[in-house]
């Protein structure tokens, strides 16, 4: 992939060492060329400013499914012009918007989608394409592939070999992202370059506690979040096949609300665990009195009681995930805790006379929590293809959730009717019911969704399995 001599001979021709210990470097692309020649400068010990246009590095290797305006219709024999239009100093400052017919400019749209296509063109990958040069030779000598490395490898994980490069090499820490270089003149004296550069500013608020995502983790996250723990994270997305997370604008975000697998998952997020009733469990234990009319349980054993709950509801969490995931299904886990989350219901609608057994049935209601998981994994393998849906789902996911949270269970249990409410669980058994079945329709899409996705397959004459959708049942 490119290297550059360690000894001490290399030199220009007046015999000067430009890249020795202090020079100052700037390397325009972190593609495979600038992460190679990046590195090596890094070790030489100069200092380096690597400024890369998009958001991310490894350059041709990195798939993006944008559509580059400037791209032509194919099949077509003319080619893409496969670059950008440049700017001149202050052209989008306020004052000078309209001079020279700046709204005219590929960057004056007002598109955030069309504007970060526009400032950063997407490259020539395609989704599964390999390499075509072995991997015996498309290495630098500053990282072998392991000795178990196929020849031929996915854009995905030469993409990730790039990327770890870059990191190990300390050029994450020295690169400047959505920032191009519009013009590059030397000095006067012939000894310094003068750059010109153009940064893309993001409106989205970070967060110190946030770790990102693997294919652009938070630097601000970075005391905790180590690159051992970001490869752990990427690894799995290659295994599983999951396409990266990329940016949300308007019109990916309105693109989301016409999948089938948004509204099913996000209706099914909120009703489908019913744990709600549990928390007023503490109302039931203290409505309890001995025979002589003193209360049964003591403040401090109305605190204790319910921690047995959510002690149930965490070792429900690991078991039923753990063994969802070991087994790659979701459905018999999901109908396993309606089973047991329509049990714990009935007992507290009918309200038996057995303390145990009513006990019994607040506590099975704690376990309901379980679902949220459950699908969100579903649906995170169902869409690996579709970043943009995922983070709109579990974002709208969580907020239906918190909406009916916020006031259903308020009204469904007053502290007035406690510890006899008249809806209570029967509003709870109702969703429930309705969850299962809404279950069970999720499955057969998802099943009808892979038998599509095959039929086209197979009706394609280059498809191969790298295009082919995972997901469990």
């Amino acid at each position: 992939m490119g290297s550059i001599p360690t000894n001490d001979t290399t030199a220009s021709p007046a015999g000067i060492h430009y890249f020795g210990p202090g020079a100052r470097v700037a390397v325009i692309g972190s593609g495979v060329s600038g992460i190679c020649a990046g590195a090596h400068l890094l070790k030489q010990g100069a200092k380096v400013a690597v400024f890369e246009r998009s958001e991310v590095s490894s350059g041709v290797w990195h798939f993006d499914s944008r559509i580059d305006t400037n791209s032509v219709n194919y099949p077509s024999k003319p080619a893409s012009f496969g670059d950008y239009a440049t700017t001149y100093p202050g052209q989008f400052l306020p004052q000078r918007h309209s001079k020279n017919g700046t709204d005219q400019h590929p960057l004056s749209s007002s598109d955030e989608d069309a504007l970060q296509v526009a400032f950063a063109p997407p490259g020539p990958c395609y989704s599964g394409l390999k390499n075509n040069v072995p991997t015996n030779l498309l290495y630098s000598n500053l990282k072998p592939w392991p000795t178990e490395t196929e020849e031929n490898l996915t854009h995905w994980e030469i993409e990730k070999y790039l990327q770890d490069l870059s990191a190990e090499s300390g050029l994450n820490d020295v690169t400047f992202y959505n920032t191009r270089v519009e013009h590059a003149e030397k000095s006067s004296d012939k000894t310094k370059w003068k750059l010109r550069t153009t940064t893309l500013l993001a409106k989205d608020v970070a967060f110190f506690f946030l770790p990102g995502y693997p294919e652009s983790p938070n630097p601000l996250a970075k005391f905790y979040l180590k690159p051992r723990h970001i490869e752990i994270a990427l690894a799995r997305a290659r295994r599983v096949k999951r396409k990266p997370q990329i940016g949300i604008t308007l019109k990916s975000f309105l693109r989301c609300f016409s999948f089938w697998q948004f509204w099913a998952i996000g209706i099914a997020w909120p009703i489908g665990g019913n744990f709600a009733p549990a928390g007023f469990y503490n109302l039931w234990l203290k409505s309890l009195t001995n025979p002589d009319g003193t209360k049964r349980y003591s403040v401090a054993m109305l605190n204790y009681l319910p921690i047995i709950g959510q002690a149930a509801q965490l070792a429900a969490e690991v078991l039923y995930s753990s063994a969802s995931d070991y087994f790659g299904k979701r459905l018999p886990f999901l109908l396993l805790h309606s089973t047991v989350n329509i049990t714990s219901l009935a007992i507290l609608v009918v309200r038996p006379q057995n303390e145990r057994l009513y006990m019994a049935g607040w506590y099975m209601n704690y376990t309901g929590a379980v679902s949220m998981m459950l699908l969100c994994s579903w649906a995170s393998e169902n869409l690996q293809n579709e970043p943009q849906v995922r983070t709109v789902l579990f974002a709208s996911g969580t907020l239906f959730a918190y909406l009916l949270s916020a006031f259903v269970p308020i009204a469904a249990f007053p502290a007035s009717e406690a510890p006899n409410w008249r809806i209570g669980a029967k509003l709870y058994l109702g969703f429930a019911t309705f969850a299962v079945f809404l279950f069970i329709a999720i499955h057969f899409g998802f099943k009808w969704e892979k038998k599509r996705a095959k039929n086209a397959d197979k009706q394609r004459p280059n498809a191969n399995e790298e295009d082919t959708e995972h997901g469990s049942e």
